[in-house]
């Protein structure tokens, strides 16, 4: 019986990814948790369901209402599945490790969900691998997540990568001297860099001339390592300039590294984005082939709070989904890792053998099959390079799908050999 591919479909949104995808991204995340365990985080797997009230704890207004929702029979509790795993290990954090000294250093992989507008094109189930430092208010910490993340894109082999660097107080400072930080309008300018639209609200408004200067120049200080010396020389209000002299230390600390991070830097000092979250540094990796962030972070300093511990905490995330397509433009298509031979037979001698083979570290699949052509046709379908067979002397011929090249044994301990 068949079934009509149109009634036998997947949401909006969502995907299957298949065996090099699949291979492509599980890498992904391993090479995130490998290289967070070399500088000593520590594994954490966060729940898959939470209540909705206490992920709203955690949540920017950005996320909280695009979690999906439904009632839990149990408890008589909305539940949702997370939209964004940073609140998850903060919650952790406070509730599970709290009687551990500080700082807390925390990796994790996992899958968030997020409804999305119907035609923006964005996928609902976002693959995210990461790491949390919590307990830290030093810049080297902050040092500490761009240096990870800098060490990802070279392991990944990421060509043309560039991290985008912002901060929170920038814009906080400006916005609240101006009393305009709840302003979605002139926040909404000054991202896209709407120099026009700026001066129309200051040409309507009565805004003393020196915060007007600040608002206009968050429209201007973009670009490379000179934004930020062209910052500096501006005059700012004092929450404006202390975040400026804490990115210059953070910027300090990298270049003190050791790392040639410099060459992946640049400089966006009004964004805006996410200032209901972060408190700090903000950046986003980015490589040319695609708008979507592969990696994006930053410091949240009073997230913790809202789960009844008041600890300063910066990290970062890597959206493994775009990390993985990236790959697939720059790189082309992972080849799909295929087992390494087939192993052809009706009785139990071909499982003895098959066994015999991944004892050697080759993987090896056995396949019922009554004749030779069967076992070649699903070797070569599947890209698997050697097929073992029985032969009527009770030996063995293997063969060598590229070229059909037949070698025989007498039995299966020369074949060991």
């Amino acid at each position: 019986m068949s079934t009509q591919s149109s009634s036998v479909c997947l949401p909006r949104g969502v995907t299957d990814r298949l065996h090099g995808t699949a291979t492509r991204i599980r890498y992904i995340e391993e090479t995130v948790l490998e290289t967070s365990a070399h500088w000593g985080y520590q594994l954490v797997f966060p729940a898959r369901l939470e209540f909705e009230d206490v992920v709203a704890l955690g949540g920017g207004r950005d996320l909280v209402g695009k979690a999906f929702r439904f009632d839990d029979w149990e408890s008589g509790r909305m539940m949702t599945v997370p939209p964004d795993l940073t609140p998850q290990l903060a919650r952790v954090s406070a509730t599970r490790m709290h009687s551990l000294p500080y700082p807390h250093r925390l990796s994790y992989s996992g899958v968030a969900l997020r409804h999305t507008e119907s035609q923006s094109g964005q996928q609902r189930e976002i693959l995210q691998a990461g790491a949390e430092l919590i307990g830290s208010p030093s810049p080297v910490a902050d040092a500490e997540m761009l240096l990870i993340v800098t060490q990802l894109a070279e392991k990944l082999g990421l060509k043309n990568f560039t991290i985008n660097i912002g901060h929170a107080g920038i814009c906080k400072g400006v916005l609240a001297a101006l009393g305009l930080s709840e302003n979605s309008a002139v926040m909404d300018a000054i991202s896209l860099k709407d120099k026009t639209g700026i001066q129309q609200y200051i040409e309507s408004s009565a805004c003393p001339d020196a915060d007007t200067k600040q608002l206009l120049a968050l429209t201007r200080l973009f670009g490379g390592s000179e934004t930020l010396a062209k910052a500096r020389s501006l005059s700012w209000n004092p929450t404006t300039q202390s975040a400026l002299d804490n990115l210059q230390r953070i910027i300090e600390t990298l270049l003190a590294s050791g790392v040639n991070i410099a060459k992946y830097l640049t400089f966006d000092l009004g964004e805006t984005r996410g200032l209901d979250y972060h408190t700090g540094i903000t950046f986003e990796g980015f490589t040319p082939e695609i708008g979507e962030a592969l990696f994006s972070g930053g410091r949240y300093d009073t997230l913790m709070q809202n789960y009844g511990v008041d600890m300063p905490a910066t990290g970062f995330t890597c959206n493994v989904g775009a990390v993985a397509k990236v790959l697939d433009l720059q790189q082309g298509l992972m080849q799909k890792p295929a087992p390494h031979i087939v192993v052809l037979g009706l009785d139990a001698m071909y499982l003895k053998l098959s066994q015999q083979l991944r004892d050697r570290n080759l993987s090896a699949v056995s396949l019922e099959a009554d004749s030779y052509q069967q076992g070649l046709a699903y070797a070569q379908a599947h890209g698997i390079p050697f097929v073992i067979h029985p032969t009527s002397d009770g030996g063995f011929d293997l063969i060598k799908c590229s070229d059909m090249h037949k070698q025989h044994f007498r039995d299966d301990k020369s074949l060991e050999t």
